[in-house]
Parts: C-alpha cells; structure tokens; sequence
C-alpha cells in the first residue's frame, strides 16, 4: 500500500516547471497564464453535469530552464449550496498547467473560484519548477462545535453541505485522481479507496480541514475547509501555506528515507512547516492589498519580517514557552529559518522558490549543524521598539 504523508498546518495561518538540481541565488520567474473557464450555475440539488472539455493554448513566458506544453482546462461541474443564506457556489475544475503538471481546483466554497485561482497563480509562479499534479478542495463549514473529531486532528462544526454536494464532491475527486497517472493506476485501487472514505468522513463530520497528503511522489492533494467571511488576509495564508507543501518536491520521496537514517525528529517537522509558512508570509504580503488592510484593520502593518516576528511573539506570550515546537509551530518555526537567513547561513530565494526543497537540501538543517542549532536555539531573542519587530544585535553579531 502507498505509504501516504499527511501534513498539518499547525498553526492557524491562514496558510509551473522545468527541472533544476540546484538552489539558484536568484529567484527565477514562471510566469504562467491561467485558463480558466467557469460556467455560471443554475440552482440544483443533485444534478451531475459532465465535463466540458476545453483546450486553449495561454501565452506562456518560463525561464530557460522550464519546458512548456499546452495546457488543458476542464471545467467540470456546477452545483448550488445547501443553505439559502450562501450564495449559489461555482463548483468548478480549474487547471493551471506547467511542464504537464496540473493544480486543479473544485470549489465548493462561497470565495470565488477567481479569487481563488489568483492567489494560486500567484503562487504557483514563485516555484523554480513544479513536478507534481495538485488538485486543491475548498468547502465551507459551519459554526465549530467543540472537540477533535474521534481518530482525526481536525475538530468538528456544523456542517453546511448537503448530502448530496458531499456525494458529488466525491465523486469528482474520485473521477479526478482515476485520471492521475499514479492514482489512476490498478494497483492503486485499494489506496484510492481508503483516501476517499477519509475524505467522506471529513466531510460528514464537519471537519475543519486544512491537510495536504502526498499520494504519489507527483500527486498531491489539499483539502480546505473555513467559515464563510474569514478575512481575506486569514484566507490567503490559509490557502498559500497549504499550497506550498504540495510543492516542497522531498516530502514524498527518498528525502525521507536519508533524514530517517540520519535520526529524524522534532526538527524535522518544524523545517517543513517553518519554510511553507516562511513562503507564506512573503507570498501573501505580495497579494493582499491596502485596500485589504484598511477594511481589516491592519493599518499599522509594515513588511513580511516585522509581521512574522510580531506573530512570533505574540504566539510566545500566549503559551509562555520559547521552544521552537510550542504553540504556532509553522511561525516559530519560520523565524528560526529567518535568523538563518540573516546570518547568511540560508538562502532566502531558496525557500522562495522552492530549490530549498530540490536534492534533499533541507536534511542539513539536523542537530549536526552548528548553525542550525544555533538558531534552533536563539530564535527567540527578538526586540521591539516603536512598533519594530527585530533579532537583537547581540544575535546577529554573535
């Protein structure tokens, strides 16, 4: 059986390419344009409408190193929600394609599938390369109800869709990874299977899902679930965090297997989850807008870096521990990564682009690096004044 990884963003951070072999210095650019078609819903229960299949041949600009193939865009299904007060959702399979890998989108959510696309767009641009098919679910839950759902680390709410969305939904994941060339295979049957009930169970249960699992070295899976009107700023790192472990490329390969034999443990998770969140905060500084800011209340913000270490900090007073592996582990984590970048002992467009996670890169930060445990242990050593989030200077010098 395919031995699948899952991974959770533990904090609430809301949270296409060729091939290079070696962290760049520089970060390259991808640009690629996004076909998508939607199609304008009518309200229905349970009606399955089947795919349209639609090719259009995008401008594409890539760097040297990137091999472009004509994507395909497939538009599949259009559903309407389950309660009146939500407004009639676009469920819809959008593909954004690179080098023949996909990122495919069903939205079962009330956030425009626009909106969402953008935002992984964005994204998808930043990577030196993308190797793996990601299709990304995004629904809507209800109000939470208290307590992890029995055997899950999701934690249970009302549920918002309907039986029947929840039937079709299923279905079209399970249509999309008998498509994959690694899912799709027979020998993958029983795999496939167990995937799907999960799923079914996250979703009958109300699960607050925020999950990317690795279900072949080039197939990736991320599962979202938020209250509809979460702040925009909340949803875009929500969404960007999850997106980045379904490009860190030595999550689901013989990477694994080296960092194991070296003695894998504690650090191990929080250089994973540090360097999506450390993306994240960058990535998203990028896409939310002033406009944003104003309407949230965060005039007072001023860059990615004093951001991260004021989260950091606050996440610090709240549990009143500084271990690395405390509360918000994802932001602890990414500022230790930060210091490392300031010492000039890690390379910021490495975890930029994700070249960081080529070649097994990340199994030297291990407690055999001076310079990792440095940081491991110092991370914390932040100052503030007037509003400025800092390292202190004896850090940094030292």
């Amino acid at each position: 059986m395919k031995k699948t990884c899952l991974l959770i963003c533990l904090a609430l951070v809301v949270s296409c390419g060729g091939s290079s072999e070696t962290a760049p210095t520089t970060t390259p650019t991808t640009t690629v344009a996004p076909a998508v078609t939607i199609t304008t819903p009518t309200t229905t229960t349970t009606t399955t409408v089947a795919p349209a299949a639609t090719t259009t041949t995008p401008t594409t600009t890539v760097a040297p190193a990137v091999t472009t193939t004509t994507p395909t865009t497939t538009t599949t299904t259009t559903v309407a929600p389950a309660t009146t007060t939500t407004p009639t959702t676009t469920t819809t399979t959008v593909a954004l394609t690179s080098n023949d890998a996909k990122i495919d989108l069903i939205n079962f959510s009330a956030t425009p599938t626009s909106d969402l696309m953008s935002w992984v767009d964005f994204a998808s641009n930043k990577m030196a390369e993308r190797t793996a098919n990601i299709l990304i679910v995004a629904y809507n839950i209800g109000e939470y109800l208290g307590g992890e759902i029995p055997g899950m680390p999701f934690n249970s709410n009302e549920i918002v869709l309907s039986q029947s969305q929840i039937d079709l939904l299923i279905a079209q994941i399970e249509e999309w990874m008998l498509n994959d060339p690694c899912m799709g295979r027979n020998e993958e049957r029983g795999h496939l299977n167990e995937e799907l009930e999960s799923y079914r169970f996250w979703l009958e249960n109300g699960a607050d899902t925020s999950t990317q699992r690795g279900l072949c070295e080039r197939t990736r899976f991320v599962m979202m679930a938020w209250k509809d009107g979460q702040p925009t700023w909340d949803l875009q790192r929500f969404l960007v965090h999850e997106l980045y472990h379904a490009f860190q490329r030595d999550i689901e390969n013989d990477c694994n297997d080296i960092i194991d034999r070296m003695g894998s443990g504690e650090y191990v998770h929080a250089v994973v989850e540090g360097a999506a969140d450390y993306f994240t905060f960058f990535t998203t500084d990028e896409i939310y807008t002033d406009e944003d800011r104003k309407n949230y209340d965060r005039i007072g913000y001023r860059n990615p870096v004093n951001t991260l270490l004021q989260d950091a900090t606050g996440l610090m007073n709240e549990d009143d521990t500084n271990d690395v592996t405390g509360s918000g582990i994802a932001t602890r984590a990414a500022v230790m990564l930060r210091l490392m970048v300031e010492k000039g002992w890690l390379s910021h467009e490495s975890i930029l682009d994700g070249s960081f996670h080529h070649n097994c890169a990340r199994a030297e930060l291990n407690p055999s690096n001076p310079d990792f445990v440095f940081a491991w242990e110092n991370w914390f050593r932040i100052e503030e004044q007037n509003g400025v989030y800092k390292f202190e200077d004896s850090v940094l010098n030292n």
